[in-house]
Protein backbone atom coordinates (compact mmCIF):
# COMPACT_ATOMS: atom_id res chain seq x y z
CA UNK A 1 0.00 0.00 0.00
CA UNK A 2 1.17 3.55 -0.69
CA UNK A 3 0.08 6.95 0.52
CA UNK A 4 0.18 10.49 -0.81
CA UNK A 5 3.48 11.14 1.00
CA UNK A 6 5.37 8.50 -1.00
CA UNK A 7 5.57 5.80 1.69
CA UNK A 8 5.23 2.06 1.06
CA UNK A 9 3.57 0.02 3.77
CA UNK A 10 3.58 -3.76 3.88
CA UNK A 11 0.86 -5.22 6.11
CA UNK A 12 0.50 -8.67 7.65
CA UNK A 13 -2.72 -9.89 5.97
CA UNK A 14 -2.73 -13.34 7.59
CA UNK A 15 -5.68 -12.58 9.95
CA UNK A 16 -7.92 -11.71 7.00
CA UNK A 17 -6.69 -14.65 4.93
CA UNK A 18 -7.51 -17.01 7.84
CA UNK A 19 -11.06 -15.67 8.08
CA UNK A 20 -11.60 -16.07 4.33
CA UNK A 21 -10.15 -19.60 4.31
CA UNK A 22 -12.55 -20.66 7.07
CA UNK A 23 -15.51 -19.73 4.87
CA UNK A 24 -14.37 -21.56 1.74
CA UNK A 25 -15.80 -25.02 0.99
CA UNK A 26 -13.35 -27.78 1.84
CA UNK A 27 -14.20 -30.49 -0.70
CA UNK A 28 -14.55 -30.27 -4.49
CA UNK A 29 -18.23 -31.24 -4.61
CA UNK A 30 -19.31 -28.51 -2.20
CA UNK A 31 -17.06 -26.03 -4.04
CA UNK A 32 -18.92 -26.70 -7.29
CA UNK A 33 -22.35 -26.63 -5.63
CA UNK A 34 -21.79 -23.49 -3.55
CA UNK A 35 -19.51 -21.54 -5.87
CA UNK A 36 -22.12 -18.91 -6.79
CA UNK A 37 -23.11 -18.39 -3.16
CA UNK A 38 -19.50 -17.74 -2.15
CA UNK A 39 -19.09 -15.19 -4.91
CA UNK A 40 -22.18 -13.26 -3.82
CA UNK A 41 -21.80 -13.20 -0.05
CA UNK A 42 -18.46 -12.60 1.60
CA UNK A 43 -17.95 -13.26 5.30
CA UNK A 44 -18.07 -10.36 7.73
CA UNK A 45 -14.55 -9.36 8.70
CA UNK A 46 -14.32 -7.67 12.08
CA UNK A 47 -12.27 -4.47 12.29
CA UNK A 48 -8.73 -5.37 13.20
CA UNK A 49 -5.48 -3.47 13.45
CA UNK A 50 -3.34 -4.75 10.65
CA UNK A 51 0.26 -4.91 11.88
CA UNK A 52 3.00 -3.53 9.65
CA UNK A 53 5.71 -5.83 8.41
CA UNK A 54 7.72 -2.86 7.17
CA UNK A 55 7.41 0.80 6.16
CA UNK A 56 9.76 2.60 3.73
CA UNK A 57 9.89 6.07 2.25
CA UNK A 58 9.72 5.10 -1.41
CA UNK A 59 9.50 8.42 -3.23
CA UNK A 60 9.19 12.13 -2.51
CA UNK A 61 6.10 12.36 -4.71
CA UNK A 62 2.90 10.32 -4.98
CA UNK A 63 3.53 6.74 -6.13
CA UNK A 64 1.89 6.19 -9.54
CA UNK A 65 2.22 2.44 -9.87
CA UNK A 66 3.35 -0.76 -8.19
CA UNK A 67 4.34 -4.02 -9.84
CA UNK A 68 5.10 -7.17 -7.83
CA UNK A 69 7.47 -9.73 -9.35
CA UNK A 70 6.49 -12.85 -7.44
CA UNK A 71 9.31 -15.20 -8.42
CA UNK A 72 11.97 -12.70 -7.39
CA UNK A 73 10.10 -11.13 -4.42
CA UNK A 74 10.73 -7.69 -5.87
CA UNK A 75 8.39 -4.71 -5.94
CA UNK A 76 8.86 -2.05 -8.63
CA UNK A 77 7.49 1.43 -7.98
CA UNK A 78 7.18 4.52 -10.14
CA UNK A 79 6.22 8.00 -9.04
CA UNK A 80 5.76 11.56 -10.20
CA UNK A 81 9.40 12.20 -9.19
CA UNK A 82 10.28 10.38 -12.48
CA UNK A 83 12.11 7.52 -10.77
CA UNK A 84 11.71 3.77 -10.90
CA UNK A 85 12.73 1.91 -7.76
CA UNK A 86 13.11 -1.78 -7.00
CA UNK A 87 12.38 -3.03 -3.48
CA UNK A 88 13.08 -6.24 -1.57
CA UNK A 89 9.60 -7.29 -0.43
CA UNK A 90 10.88 -9.28 2.54
CA UNK A 91 12.27 -6.29 4.45
CA UNK A 92 11.42 -3.21 2.39
CA UNK A 93 15.01 -2.46 1.45
CA UNK A 94 15.75 -0.40 -1.68
CA UNK A 95 17.61 -2.56 -4.21
CA UNK A 96 18.10 -0.11 -7.06
CA UNK A 97 16.84 3.17 -8.48
CA UNK A 98 16.92 4.60 -11.98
Amino acid sequence: MTDDKGYLRCYDMSPIVSILEEHLPQDKKSKEKNNARHLVSLPKIPPTDMPYIWISRAHYEIVKSLEFMEGANILATTAYDKKVKLWDTEVGRLLDSF
